[in-house]
């Protein structure tokens, strides 16, 4: 079951279950830059630079998606899955409640910062199906990537980097890489997704 908290219902509970995820998903390295010392939904919120009330969190068996939305603009802050054998319905949860977030704000312009080896790669399958329009795009590297990831300097840039013609061992470096981007939803989705949103077969989207 999925369910959806906002602003003070993310109690401590919430940040435990959240954190563990991240615990699993995310390097050393990763996890104590952004979450080792977030203690209660004012120290997440504060991390990510908006006021509580705003903070939204989706928290499925073994993922979870922070955004906040506004009049014009819907934020994706974290999206979070980990590697498992049931990546099937892990998908099909995550598909339905991004749908519903997506549709629920069709005519805005939605931003995410999303990792390259995670989050990135559904966005990608998304783009390719024509379901997003792609406003902008800039990729950077994350402030908690090791000293190591300097060699990466041996590269032209970060495209020569994603192409996927690199060594082995620097490979390993892609999930320090953050897409940074802007889009909107296109018609394609709406006319596909917009009348029929079933829910999979025994899942409830909970919201508090």
């Amino acid at each position: 079951m999925v369910e959806i908290f906002k602003g003070e219902e993310i109690t401590t509970k919430q940040i435990a279950a959240i954190k563990r995820i991240a615990r699993k998903r995310y390097s050393k390295e990763i996890y104590r830059e952004y979450f080792l010392h977030i203690k209660d939904v004012k120290d997440l919120a504060r991390l990510q630079g908006i006021q509580v009330p705003r903070e939204t969190i989706a928290i499925g068996t073994d993922w979870f998606l922070c955004y906040t939305e506004s009049d014009y603009h819907v934020e994706i802050l974290e999206w979070i899955a980990l590697d498992n054998e049931n990546k099937l319905r892990q998908s099909i949860e995550m598909m339905h409640t991004l749908k519903q977030i997506l549709l629920k704000n069709k005519k805005k312009i939605f931003m995410a910062s999303m990792r390259h080896d995670s989050s990135y790669e559904m966005y990608q399958k998304m783009l390719q199906e024509g379901f997003f329009k792609e406003l902008s795009h800039k990729r950077v590297i994350d402030c908690a990537a090791p000293k190591a990831m300097d060699k990466i300097e041996a590269f032209s840039d970060l495209t020569t980097l994603l192409s996927g013609d690199i060594p082995e061992e620097y490979k390993e470096y892609l999930k320090y890489i953050l897409h940074h981007m802007q889009f909107m939803i296109s018609n394609k989705f709406i006319e596909k997704y917009g009348k029929k949103s079933k829910r999979p077969k025994g899942k409830k989207l909970k919201s508090h």
